[in-house]
């Protein structure tokens, strides 16, 4: 009987690496409706573009550094094409001296936009242009390294070096985790010989339940049998385990250590790939995606060196030709299902390419201490919750 177990952890240890401080989370500041409900950002903030404190940052990053926009705009721009004249835009702003107001401007925009001729296409039959999985290399160089960003976030946030360009949600990334663990096993223990599989058949066992209370002496009971174990970090209520010592017994039975996250999360608490995780997998809905009333949202999928031929899904890598150019492309698609057929260790043709490239922007574009920012302020807001329900005469644990 080969068994692979989900693993349900229980009692609360908080285990955090770069956590914000409990004494700053429970201050009383931070505990009032105003400190944990303040927006992070403002649209005024969004849409005006960096105030002069960030311009002021960007400048000293460059290399060298710079002083001022003008100077840096001097730097960049060839001196026959600057001017220090004052735009003339037509003959009414430069009979009024002054620039459009915004109606005006609409107006303008609106008046060239009409000139446009919009053309319909008859020849879709009902199919309309959607990001799927890309095939090709060349499909589009800028959809490509928006998937390596995504690849790049989770790996960042997984501790794991090789993540793949998403998978199609998170109950398909829990069945490919367990499946990549069977099909790691050398093949004398790769026991079952069923060709068709059905639920309950496989000859897996699933076995659900807390094995960190008696010291991990269930999972040792299984010996060889064990392919694999799942836990949850954090669990459905909060709560976080410290899975180190677990880790160390999955593996001492040649089995592989499987941890179902969530990525805000990870960025306040220790990632899965530094206390022993071999697979680390989610939903990235929380970068920027809407609820959607279940979907879709993309999930993320990472596995430790060891396991890079076996991940399921695409790999976005970069390519360098003969003239010494750098491209983006397709990886070990020798793994894929369309070149080695029955033999294929990835049979995923679904991704979700556009959601996966809405999480990478979200992500860029808030940055590391604005992602920590959000994930604490959801750690303050939780205590504020906590605090008044204590208040109201409710008992609960956090």
């Amino acid at each position: 009987m080969v068994a692979s177990t989900a693993l349900k952890p229980t009692g609360r240890r908080t285990y955090y690496k770069t956590s914000v401080k409990d004494e700053t989370i429970n201050s009383p500041s931070n505990l009032s409706s105003k400190g944990a409900y303040a927006p992070l950002d403002t649209f005024v903030r969004r849409h005006i573009g960096p105030d002069p404190s960030s311009t002021e940052q960007m400048l000293k990053a460059l290399d060298p550094p710079v002083k001022s926009l003008d100077e840096f705009v001097e730097q960049v721009l060839p001196r026959d094409i600057l001017s220090s004249k004052d735009l003339k835009i037509d003959a009414e702003s430069e009979q009024s001296q002054e620039g459009f107001t915004e109606s005006q401007l609409l107006e303008r925009l609106k008046s060239i936009a009409s000139e446009n001729m919009i053309m319909r296409s008859y020849i879709g039959c009902g199919y309309a242009e959607q990001d799927y999985t890309p095939y090709q290399p060349e499909i589009s160089q800028g959809r490509l390294e928006s998937l390596l960003n995504f690849q790049t976030l989770v790996s960042d946030l997984t501790a794991l070096p090789i993540s793949n360009a998403s998978l199609l949600d998170e109950p398909t990334a829990a069945a490919e985790a367990m499946t990549l663990s069977m099909n790691a096993l050398p093949i004398a223990r790769q026991k079952s010989k069923n060709k068709t599989f059905f639920p309950n058949g496989f000859d897996i066992k699933i076995e659900v339940g807390d094995v960190l209370a008696d010291g991990g002496a269930r999972l040792k009971a299984l010996g060889n049998d064990l392919i694999g174990a799942l836990v949850q970090y954090p669990d459905t209520e909060g709560g976080v385990e410290d899975f180190r010592g677990l880790a160390d017994i999955i593996h001492a039975q040649g089995a592989t250590f499987s941890v179902a996250t969530d990525l805000l999360a990870l960025t306040v608490l220790t990632p899965p790939g530094e206390f022993g995780a071999d697979i680390a997998f989610g939903n990235a809905q929380r970068f920027g995606v809407p609820f959607g009333y279940g979907g879709p949202h993309a999930a993320f999928f990472a596995v430790s060196d060891k396991y890079k031929r076996k991940i399921p899904g695409r790999l976005i890598g970069y390519f360098e030709g003969q003239t010494r150019d750098k491209a983006m492309r397709l990886a070990l698609q020798t793994r894929e299902q369309h070149i080695r057929r029955e033999k294929a260790t990835s049979n995923v043709c679904t991704a979700q390419a556009l959601l996966a490239n809405m999480s990478a922007f979200y992500a860029v574009y808030h940055g590391p201490e604005g992602l920590k920012a959000i994930a604490e302020r959801a750690i303050k807001g939780a205590r504020f919750i906590q605090d008044g329900l204590k208040n109201l005469g409710f008992e609960n644990e956090l």
